[in-house]
């Protein structure tokens, strides 16, 4: 926004004074004073300065960060780190570890623990030949690109070996992550039957937003699965309650009959006690 404004600015002035020059047939000498003076007032020497030392840093950063992508070593730091990142984002901290052995021996760079069984990440993307094919051009862009392609396929045929393992408490499919939006459609268009193929078997080759799409699922489940058990603990609760009602009606029943029994009793004690009162009453009168 601010450099297309800054530019829009340039732009405006340059009409200008095309316009004042056709129009009143003057000389560019004799509107550069004004131009300068309203150059200065809005202050565009400073500003377009300051844009200039941002484009230079973000110019660096682009620099920077090509470097890092075109050492291996590198690039596996910065998908672990993104990936570490996308997941303390979205998930418990007790739900996932990170760089940790699984039960059968092997270390992915995440593992998310569901009660269906442990879902294995592997973010160490081989992207050397991807390089290269950016620079390349022609048949030897085609050539690395086939190359890298067999690359993919090799690294997701170990991902099914190592994390795809049911029988071992993984769930029965594990993330390739890749931590550029870029590569994975590059994918997706040329290499989509790959994809395809390995997905089937249970390797499904994720970006950082399809990740958190997935991983939101898997969150919205573990709440939906948690909502569940505390419905099934009123249900518990509600029986229990149930039963202690019979119980309690049972013993009540019985204590009211007992009552009742009671009650009668005393009234035919009563009544027998009042005829013993009267015939005393009697025999002391004839006294």
């Amino acid at each position: 926004m601010t450099i297309a404004f800054y530019i829009s600015i340039i732009v405006l002035l340059l009409v200008i004074i095309l316009l004042l020059v056709r129009r009143e047939r003057m000389r560019v000498e004799d509107v550069e004073p004004a131009i300068s003076g309203a150059w200065m007032k809005l202050g565009l020497s400073e500003k377009l300065g300051t844009l200039a030392t941002h484009v230079e840093e973000i110019k660096n950063l682009y620099q920077s960060l090509e470097k890092m992508f075109a050492v291996s070593q590198e690039r596996g730091k910065f998908g672990e780190f993104t990936l570490e990142f996308i997941l303390s984002d979205v998930l418990p901290g007790e739900m996932f570890r990170i760089r940790k052995e699984v039960p059968w021996g092997k270390k992915p760079d995440a593992s998310i623990y569901t009660s269906e069984g442990i879902l294995c990440i592997d973010s160490k993307f081989p992207l050397t030949k991807y390089m290269k094919m950016l620079e390349a051009e022609g048949m030897e862009r085609e050539k690395l690109k086939k190359e890298f392609v067999n690359d993919v396929r090799k690294h997701l045929e170990k991902i099914a070996g190592d994390y795809v393992r049911p029988d071992q408490g993984s769930l029965p499919f594990a993330f390739a992550y890749i931590p550029s939006e870029g590569v994975f459609y590059f994918l997706l268009q040329e290499a989509h039957d790959v994809l395809r193929d390995y997905a089937k078997r249970g390797v499904q080759v994720v970006s950082p937003t399809t990740l958190l799409q997935n991983l939101q699922l898997i969150r919205a489940g573990v709440h939906a699965k948690k909502l569940s058990e505390k419905a099934e603990k009123v249900a518990n609760s509600l029986r229990e309650i149930a039963r202690a009602m019979d119980d309690v009606e049972k013993a009540w029943k019985i204590f009211y009959g007992h009552l009742t029994n009671a009650y009668n009793r005393a009234s035919d004690v009563n009544d027998t006690y009042r005829r013993l009162r009267d015939a005393f009453e009697k025999i002391r009168r004839m006294e």
